[in-house]
């Protein structure tokens, strides 16, 4: 079942109201750009992160994935980095002789610096987390950076990478200090580095996300330097971004959202009154403020640059590039591994598969591999026509998806493979999506989804569309997540649908001409799902939960089993024979035959086809039809695919026990049940041949054909090269991600903004994206102004040998002078806490492998892909009078992230219990799922059952699906108690629910279900609610990946609705008793929300 992962965000009317730029008149550039404009020597668009300089005489910006300079008056741009990855976010020295900026050249962000006037990189940080240039210190001599790492040892920090802190690095290269040990983003420092001003960030959102009014927005904070003291500087409650300095320090300008779109403001540090707008620009927001010496401001909107003088009105910079398109534009792509689709030819000779969007057959024995489309649309969901001449499918084009057909054109060529003229037509092309095609047996009619809704069929000739089965019975949460099957005599299909208010799916069995109802074959609460016909249409094969064990979480993971189905009773009675039974009726058939037999095998052709336009008539007996029906696996698994070899003997499956998905096999007649093929791969999918001697099977992206008499398993080979031209590809992908978000939003009004109008806009930037970083950028910006959540696109690039950091399970003094690290804290699950090692707080880190720790050298360097290994660590003892030797196998960071958590749970836990002298337990729920569940029912029941109350801490719970689970279990109540003859109270009912007070914990980071969640403690009236406010989040979210296979898109696609009707989505829920942990307080290593949770929660129980 798919689940709540992040939050989604509705346009109420109460919000648009309050909020003026939720409804945005959009307008279309009329300078938009033809997407064919040329590459080279251009007037530049979409440049972002620009920065001025101190001079206030050139401006540093990205284009393309580079870092490029360019004079405040305009001109020619000048090239400072070329890499094909991704260069970001350049900030000037105070000098103004050197750039510093983020770049992922070494598989994530890490801080290097060129010098202003172009030359030689020099990289600073090596940590395998992300770094993010923020600022360089007043006096030059380090880069302030953002970054996930650890906190300061006594933090009460959720340990999150939505929560970067602030750490700096010498700009010569060397040791990382953490400055501050809260969030921080987007920091700059004034002229005496005194002051430090920054946003804060609370929650998952994505920051790309426009015109919401919510705890999850940012605000603008300072920090003194001197005194250790925080002010909030904005009380807005939607965005305020990106604050700098006045040159004299006495105010500050910064990006809000306070009337519509972003525009630059003006505070006054210490003075009353509103702050001021000084930029009036609409539709698009205001991007990346930097300020020179003497007041000049530098920002980007409508990826343009623009200069700024308060008082002034802004100044449109002209940047002209010269570049040679390079590798950017055009990749030379090798067709191998990562094929999403497959599909057996007929005759079993060759394959037909889809490998990024375009559509490929290759031989079973070779790999000799035909492309059959070669567009920058998708095509999807193939299939073979019954002589294997000719292929079906479906592919975005021209603003909808549409059926084709593809057709070896030469008689004389009897294979797709080594075909050398194919001849494409359209079977049905409308302005509706037509997609899932699957053409019948008999090779007349094709079925398809229109609208993801509405089952329909098409003569392959394309005349005669006609509708079978209409919305009421389908709902798409995910394109291809709807299955239907042909019968073998094109006369019927199986169909996966729903019945009305009720979400677990039944299996129908529908005429193909449209007469009578839906006959339900499973009838079942249970989820059923995925049918097949098997055994030339004597038996459906499906799959079902009802068997299986599951989660304790009821929405969490569960087992499933293969089951038949026999349309006769003759079926039936044939599958219940016993081995010896049905060996002596084959015997006696294969008699029948052979007296039958005249001898002539002229027909016994290798490659001959079956006739399946000629199969015999399915026979339905339908007295008894719902009791026939048994289950084919012996055992409950995860289970991938099923097929039933034709006799109807042997059932093949892939599934998962343990690690891994295998493919096993099991006897029909004896149960007898081995593995077929151990793979200990991932799931994926099955096909029969013909004859039904060999499976197909597609898993992890790879195809292979495994005999299924002696588990034989060869892999199919494919192989080819093409070039794809990013033009087109980016020009499709944003396409694609519109239509897609058309298709799926929620909100059939998308929240009073024009989704039309807001495409043309951005299309505009299509002959200025070279990378995929870039198009995620641009779509993420688009997106952002449906002003909902669990919205945005990504593009994952992959790297070769990416760094890997590896963790000691140490956390040390956030600064140290000279050589070695000072030891704060020894984690408890490390690899250090052993009964040999000496290591403890105050113990100094001095060298690894025999390289001294100076303060010239980073330790992260010194632990690139060490995870594993044995590493040679010296230590000196706290009073400087002992040193010696320790050798450790270093983790991942992962690992010790983990660890992290843990450590924050067990201080939580401790706080709690010595605030309440022992009276209250705590559980922290991580996340909606069914491992938090499990610890949250392990601890509830089990180290805190003879606790009086409960704190339940959600905080930074992201979300999932557990919301009923979770409230069920908290709304315990004793009905019934168990009493020994001694007058012992042994137990009650509820036996596994929590039936004492809570008190429920929250703060912005609760995200999707983690909203979904609290809004259900509070209508049940559970207990109080403690902490910040809730973004309204709580909805159903739904992706889908491009056909490059590096990108991805999601939106909200089903609303959470309030008892009023009204969806949860951009609803804020505010807690009872509102409760920040100030960032003096979180230095200082205090939890104010856990303290008064505790409060409140005694003060309930002695009332």
């Amino acid at each position: 079942m798919s689940c709540r992962i992040v939050p989604p965000a509705i346009c109420l009317i109460l919000l648009s109201l309050a909020s003026p730029q939720a409804a945005v008149a959009w307008q279309q550039n009329p300078e938009s750009e033809s997407v064919e404009a040329d590459w080279t020597v251009r007037a530049a668009l979409w440049l972002r992160d620009p920065a001025i300089s101190p001079d206030g005489g050139t401006i540093a910006f990205r284009y393309g994935g580079d870092i490029f300079t360019v004079p405040t008056a305009g001109g020619d741009a000048r090239q400072l980095t070329t890499y094909t990855g991704f260069d970001r976010g350049p900030v000037w020295s105070p000098d103004g002789t050197s750039i510093a900026f983020s770049s992922d050249r070494y598989g994530n962000f890490d801080v290097f610096t060129v010098p202003a006037g172009g030359g030689q990189l020099t990289r600073l940080t090596f940590d395998s987390r992300d770094d993010r240039v923020s600022a360089f210190s007043h006096d030059g001599a380090h880069v302030l950076f953002e970054s996930a790492r650890h906190d300061a040892s006594n933090a009460p920090n959720f340990p999150t990478s939505a929560q970067p802190e602030l750490y700096r690095v010498p700009v010569n290269g060397g040791r990382v200090d953490q400055v501050l040990t809260v969030p921080v983003v987007s920091a700059s420092v004034n002229a005496d580095g005194r002051r430090m001003i920054f946003e804060d960030v609370t929650s998952y959102e994505n920051e790309w996300r426009k015109h919401h009014v919510s705890s999850a927005a940012r605000d603008i904070w300072t920090y003194d330097v001197l005194t250790g003291a925080f002010a909030r500087e904005t009380e807005f409650g939607g965005e305020d971004r990106n604050p700098v300095f006045s040159p004299d320090s006495l105010s500050f300008y910064y990006l809000s959202e306070a009337e519509g779109s972003f525009n630059v403001y003006r505070k006054s540090f210490g003075q009353p009154g509103p702050s001021i707008r000084i930029t009036d620009f609409e539709n698009h927001p205001v991007r990346s403020l930097s300020i020179a010496r003497d007041g000049l401001m530098a920002f980007s909107w409508n990826g343009e640059l623009y200069a700024l003088r308060d008082g002034s009105a802004p100044r449109r910079i002209d940047v002209v590039t010269t570049r040679p398109p390079g590798e950017r534009l055009h990749q030379n792509v090798s067709v191998s591994g990562s094929v999403t689709e497959m599909e057996p030819s007929p005759n079993g000779k060759e394959v037909a598969f889809i490998f990024r969007g375009d559509v490929f057959v290759t031989s079973v024995e070779s790999n000799v591999t035909k492309q059959v489309t070669r567009t920058a649309a998708a095509e999807r969901w193939i299939d073979f026509a019954p002589d294997g001449r000719s292929l079906i499918y479906a592919s975005e084009r021209n603003g909808s998806w549409n059926l084709y057909e593809s057709s070896i054109r030469r008689a004389e060529e009897k294979y797709f493979f080594t075909s050398t003229l194919l001849d494409e037509k359209t079977i049905l092309a409308t302005d509706a999506d037509e997609y899932q095609p699957l053409v019948a047996p008999d090779g007349k009619t094709v079925a398809y989804l229109k609208d993801r809704m509405t089952l329909s069929l098409v003569d392959r000739d394309g005349s005669d569309a006609r509708v079978l089965m209409g919305a009421e019975h389908f709902f798409s949460y995910g394109d291809g997540d709807q299955h239907y099957a042909w019968s073998p005599d094109s006369k019927w299909l199986l169909i996966e649908y729903s019945q009305p208010d009720f979400w677990p799916t039944e299996v129908g069995l529908v005429a193909a001409d449209g007469s009578g109802d839906v006959l339900n074959l499973t009838d079942s609460g249970f989820s059923d799902y995925r049918p097949k016909w098997m055994m030339g249409g004597k038996m459906m094969l499906w799959f079902s939960s009802r068997d299986g064990m599951q989660s304790l979480a009821s929405t969490g993971s569960r087992q499933a089993d293969a089951y038949g189905l026999f349309l006769t009773e003759e079926a039936w009675e044939h599958f219940r024979l016993t081995k010896e039974e049905a060996e002596l009726a084959a015997a006696e058939d294969d008699a029948g035959d052979s007296s039958d037999d005249d001898g002539d095998d002229s027909d016994k052709d290798s490659d001959k086809v079956s006739k399946k336009a000629d199969a015999d008539p399915i026979e339905i007996d339908r007295e008894g039809l719902l009791d026939r029906k048994a289950r084919l696996t012996i055992h409950s698994s995860s289970l991938s695919d099923a097929v039933v070899t034709p006799d109807g003997e042997t059932l093949v499956y892939l599934a998962r026990f343990e690690k891994g998905y295998d493919l096993w096999k099991t006897d029909l007649r004896t149960k007898e049940t081995s593995i077929l093929a151990k793979l200990g791969g991932s799931g994926g999918s099955l096909t029969l041949d013909a004859e039904g001697k060999n499976v197909f099977m597609l898993a992890g992206g790879s195809m292979s054909k495994v005999e299924i008499a002696s588990g034989k398993k060869s892999s199919i080979a494919i192989s080819g090269r093409y070039v794809t031209d990013a033009r087109e590809a980016f020009k499709y992908d944003l396409g694609f991600a519109w239509r897609w978000i058309d298709a799926k939003f929620y909100d059939s009004t998308f929240h009073a903004v024009d989704w039309a109008a807001v495409r043309a806009s951005y299309e505009r930037f299509l002959p200025h994206i070279l990378t995929g970083e870039d198009l995620s950028e641009v779509l993420n910006e688009m997106l952002g102004e449906l002003n909902v959540s669990h919205t945005g696109a990504r593009f994952s690039r992959s790297h070769d040998d990416p760094d890997q950091t590896a963790a000691l399970g140490l956390m040390f003094e956030a600064r140290t002078e000279g050589s070695g690290l000072v030891i704060s804290e020894v984690l408890r699950e490390g690899p250090l806490n052993t009964s040999e090692s000496r290591t403890a707080p105050g113990v100094v880190l001095v060298k690894i492998d025999g390289v001294e720790l100076t303060p010239d050298v980073n330790v992260a360097e010194m632990l690139n892909h060490k995870a594993g290994a044995r590493t040679l660590i010296s230590l000196r003892s706290a009073d400087g009078d002992e040193t010696w030797d320790e050798v450790v196998k270093p983790v991942t960071v992962g690992q010790e992230t983990s660890w992290l958590y843990d450590r924050w749970v067990e201080r939580r836990r401790a706080v709690v219990d010595s605030l309440s002298d022992g009276r209250l337990g705590y559980v922290h729920v991580r996340s909606m799922s069914d491992g938090s569940y499990r610890t949250t029912f392990e601890e509830a029941l089990g180290k805190q059952a003879t606790a009086e109350a409960l704190i339940v801490d959600t905080r930074w719970n992201g979300g999932g699906d557990l919301v009923d689970d979770l409230s069920t279990f908290l709304d315990g109540f004793r009905y019934a108690t168990f009493t020994a003859r001694n007058g012992r109270v042994i137990g009650g009912e509820p036996q596994r629910k929590w039936h004492k007070p809570s008190i429920l914990l929250v703060n912005e980071g609760n995200y999707s279900d983690g909203h979904c969640f609290p809004y259900a403690y509070r209508t049940k009236e559970i207990g109080n609610i403690v902490g910040m406010p809730i973004a309204g989040t709580c909805s159903w979210v739904t992706g889908t990946a491009m056909p490059d296979g590096r990108s991805s898109v999601r939106t909200v696609h089903l609303s959470f609705d309030d008892l009023g009707g009204e969806p949860l989505e951009n609803q804020q829920l505010e807690p009872d008793v509102r409760v920040r942990n100030e960032p003096g307080a979180r230095i200082e290593g205090r939890d104010q929300q856990l303290e008064r949770a505790v409060a409140e929660l005694l003060a309930e129980l002695d009332r």
